[in-house]
């Protein structure tokens, strides 16, 4: 007797654990490539916001006008000279650091050192307020050395940086910073040989959905003017 064949076909029968390998070696697949696909989405998301692990990265540190309102009526016009500002920031001219999990980026004062940049900002400052400004050079604070440091001017500024910092730190999506700026002001009134000394200390949080240099410099351009509104805004 012959055997006969069934071919594979409409109205074959396929045993049921076949079936069950089938569907369950299609799932697998379906999986894996699911899980890939989240993590690669996951990872095109995560990158522009971190801008990766190194540096140092350049902040450009200047007066970018006035970004606030005034309270004080400004002082009356008069010739200023200003000695350079002195940096005694513990960090150096480092003005931030982003944490992002164990890594650490740095961003740092480009073109000028610290105290370059806020001097030249002052300058910029005191000009925008129609004083005529000088440079000076050799004052020690004291009121007995202005007739000679200050000899040609009305008043004498410069100051000491002692903070300015920002420790920023990526929580999920975000990044949160806490900007700290600590400056003395100095300023001398030459005629009546009298000093003047104006602490401003300022400390601001922020956060935001991305990070980088751009974001940080504004943040700090934005501080660097509400510093010298308070301290020069009006001068003795």
């Amino acid at each position: 007797m012959k055997n006969k064949k069934h071919p594979i076909g409409h109205g074959a029968h396929i045993p049921r654990e076949q079936i069950r390998r089938a569907i369950g070696g299609l799932i697998m697949r379906l999986t894996r490539r699911a899980v890939l696909f989240l993590l690669l989405s996951g990872t095109a998301l995560w990158l522009p916001g971190c801008a990766g692990v190194g540096g140092p990265f350049p902040v450009h540190l200047r007066y970018m006008g006035e970004l606030i309102k005034a309270t004080a009526p400004t002082a009356a016009p008069r010739v200023v000279g200003l000695q350079a500002f002195e940096n005694l920031n513990s960090e150096g001219d480092t003005l931030g650091h982003r944490i992002i999990g164990k890594g650490v980026q740095s961003y740092v004062s480009r073109p000028h050192s610290i105290a370059e940049a806020f001097t030249g900002a002052t300058e910029k400052f005191l000009r925008e307020k129609a004083h005529t400004v000088r440079s000076v050079s050799g004052w020690d604070y004291k009121p007995e050395t202005l007739p000679r440091v200050g000899a040609g001017v009305d008043t004498v500024v410069s100051g000491k940086i002692l903070r300015l910092f920002c420790k920023a730190e990526k929580k999920f999506a975000r990044t949160n910073m806490i900007l700290d700026a600590d400056v003395m002001f100095i300023i001398g009134d030459v005629n009546n040989r009298q000093v003047v000394t104006r602490p401003v200390k300022i400390r601001l949080e922020r956060t935001e959905l991305t990070f980088d240099n751009t974001k940080l410099e504004r943040f700090m351009n934005e501080t660097l003017a509400d510093l010298l509104q308070t301290g020069l805004g009006q001068l003795p």
